[in-house]
């Protein structure tokens, strides 16, 4: 699989993080990007403990929500997203370069 432009970085994310209906999606990438939070998994376990911290803080607080939880989950799920678009360049480059040592 080659990650040419961000449009396919970022399909492929969100195929990963299940924020697409499969079934909608016009790409052959669907069935090679497994949903890494899919039900039992372990991605969809740790959200749940955010999620369950979060509630948990907010019944602390005695607040339906608070900005500042919000931001916090908010910011790490942005910066994830930096992280695996960084770890796209960087597997393009070194497919690039391997690929030049072998022409």
């Amino acid at each position: 699989m080659r990650y040419e432009s961000e449009e396919k970085k970022n399909l492929i994310f969100e195929l990963m993080n299940g924020s697409l209906v499969v079934d909608e999606v016009n790409d052959p990438a669907k069935d090679q990007v497994q949903d890494e939070f899919s039900k039992g998994s372990y991605c969809s376990e740790l959200y749940e403990e955010v999620y369950r911290a979060k509630v948990s803080l907010c019944d602390r607080l005695g607040v339906q929500e608070d900005n500042d939880i919000e931001t916090i989950i908010s910011n790490l799920t942005l910066i994830g997203r930096h992280l695996s678009m960084k770890m796209f360049d960087y597997g393009m480059d070194e497919a690039q370069k391997e690929a030049k040592t072998h022409i």
